[in-house]
């Protein structure tokens, strides 16, 4: 009897563990950053394969750190280069990214009012 206790407790600890395992996988895959929600959009939108999300979320990446960098230079004196560096991203992004197939879609999605809000 005592070894069908001592299975049924190593049993239990192996599934909480794996739940455990799973729950953290999942939460750890969520976007994270100022672009999550952008992020989030453009996969639902555009049914990224994991390839092109990955590369989207490098893309993103870089693109914040290029942003962060440039606040420390003060962003008052900077708008022209900042246009510039999200005009770039956004090229990148649909000619990386976005399915050819997409790009009108796109194209449209960024022409619409709060298309880039971070939330």
């Amino acid at each position: 009897m005592l070894r069908a206790w001592i299975l049924l407790l190593a049993l239990v600890s192996f599934l909480a563990g794996l739940a455990t395992g799973v729950v953290h996988e999942r939460r750890s895959e969520a976007p994270t950053g100022a672009f999550a929600a952008y992020r989030e959009r453009l996969v639902r939108e555009f049914d990224l394969s994991p390839a092109r999300e990955r590369g989207l979320a490098l893309l993103l990446e870089n693109f914040e750190r290029e942003l962060e960098a440039l606040e420390t230079r003060g962003l008052e004196t900077l708008e022209p280069e900042l246009v510039a560096i999200g005009e770039r991203y956004q090229g990148w992004i649909r000619e990386l990214v976005v399915p050819p197939s997409q790009w009108d879609r796109f194209d449209l999605m960024l022409g619409a009012p709060g298309a880039l809000e971070t939330h």
